[in-house]
C-alpha cells in the first residue's frame, strides 16, 4: 500500500484504516477457527517477562487468558463490519474520480478513444458490482456483530450471501475472462522476407539410370 500509494489524501487513509481492521480481524478469527474445532485449550497461560530476557531461566506467571467463543466471534466480526463500511466509503471515492477522469477526456479536443471509453465502461461496471458484493455482506456483517443478531429470520441471512456470491463469482469471472483474439482484417500485413523457396522436385530419382539386369547384358 506504501509502496504504491493511493491517488488522495482521503483513500490512503481509507486503505490503512482498512489495514488495521484486518490486521486484527485475521489474528481474531484464526483463534476462534482453532477454538471452535477444540485445536487450542480454552485457557492459555500467560508466558512471565523473564521469558524475554535471554540467558534468563523462566518460570511461568501463573497468569490465564480465558478465551470465549462467542466473544471471539463477536469482534473478528465488527473488525469484518468495519472493513466494509470502510469498502463502501472507498468506492465512493473511486467513483468520483472516474466520473472526473470521463469529464476530462470529454473535454480534450479529440475526446475520448475508443480504448479509453471502453476502459471507463468497464472500471464502472466493476464498481458496480463491487458495490453490490459489499452491500450484501454489510447486513451479514452488523447482524454477526451483535449478540442478539438483527434479522429473527435467516432466509435474509442467506439471501444476503446468494447476492454477494453471485456477484463475487461474477466479478472473478470477468477479471479472468480471455480477451478475444484479434481478427485477420485487423492484424497487420506480413512484410515479405525476400527469401526465395527452393523449386519442387517431384521425383528427383526419375532422371537415375537404371542399372542393366544380368539377362540383358
Amino acid at each position: 500500500m506504501e509502496r504504491n500509494p493511493a491517488p488522495t489524501r482521503k483513500l490512503r487513509t481509507i486503505e490503512r484504516l482498512q489495514g488495521w481492521s484486518m490486521l486484527v480481524y485475521y489474528p481474531l478469527e484464526h483463534l476462534y477457527y482453532l477454538l471452535s474445532h477444540s485445536i487450542i485449550p480454552g485457557k492459555l497461560v500467560l508466558p512471565s517477562i523473564t521469558a524475554f530476557i535471554p540467558f534468563i531461566r523462566s518460570r511461568p506467571s501463573g497468569k490465564h487468558i480465558q478465551l470465549k467463543l462467542s466473544t471471539l466471534g463477536l469482534w473478528s466480526t465488527r473488525f469484518w463490519a468495519a472493513y466494509v463500511i470502510l469498502q463502501l466509503a472507498h468506492l465512493r471515492e473511486d467513483s468520483k474520480l472516474l466520473r472526473s477522469r470521463e469529464r476530462t477526456l470529454s473535454k480534450t479536443k479529440t475526446g475520448a478513444t475508443p480504448d479509453e471509453k471502453k476502459e471507463i465502461k468497464q472500471r464502472k461496471a466493476a464498481l458496480k458490482n463491487e458495490l453490490i458484493v459489499n452491500l450484501a455482506y454489510l447486513p451479514l456483517t452488523l447482524h454477526w456483530s451483535t449478540e442478539k443478531g438483527i434479522f429473527e429470520n435467516e432466509v435474509w441471512l442467506n439471501l444476503c450471501g446468494l447476492i454477494a456470491g453471485i456477484a463475487s463469482w461474477k466479478s472473478g469471472w470477468q477479471a479472468t475472462a480471455l480477451k478475444p483474439a484479434p481478427s485477420l482484417t485487423n492484424m497487420p500485413p506480413t512484410e515479405p522476407t525476400g527469401e526465395k523457396l527452393a523449386p519442387h522436385v517431384e521425383d528427383p530419382l526419375k532422371d537415375v539410370v537404371e542399372a542393366p539386369f544380368l539377362d540383358e547384358m
